[in-house]
């Protein structure tokens, strides 16, 4: 009976979901080769049917920077400010 309780909680550890987990799924599929912003990352997790807000997006795209799956790069935007485009490393 012991072992029968570990079970589900490893079967939740390896299907962990949300915002990060999923970006790393669109990584794997090739999302990334060309670079995008948080704006393209949004309407492809819609398309995927994850409503994530934006500006839950920008902690876990930065995980992955500091994890070396993406990289960000300042592109030239409206105004001063330039927006940061994500591609695969």
């Amino acid at each position: 009976r012991h072992k029968e309780k570990q079970k589900p909680a490893e079967r939740t550890r390896l299907k962990s979901g949300g915002p990060t987990a999923y970006v790393e799924e669109m990584v794997e599929d090739g999302f990334f080769k060309n670079p995008k912003t948080i704006a393209q990352v949004k309407a492809e997790l819609e398309n995927r049917g994850h409503h994530i807000p934006l500006t839950s997006l920008s902690g876990p795209l930065q995980k992955l920077c500091q994890r070396r799956m993406l990289r960000r790069q300042r592109t030239n935007g409206a105004g001063n400010k330039g927006t940061f485009s994500y591609s695969k490393w």
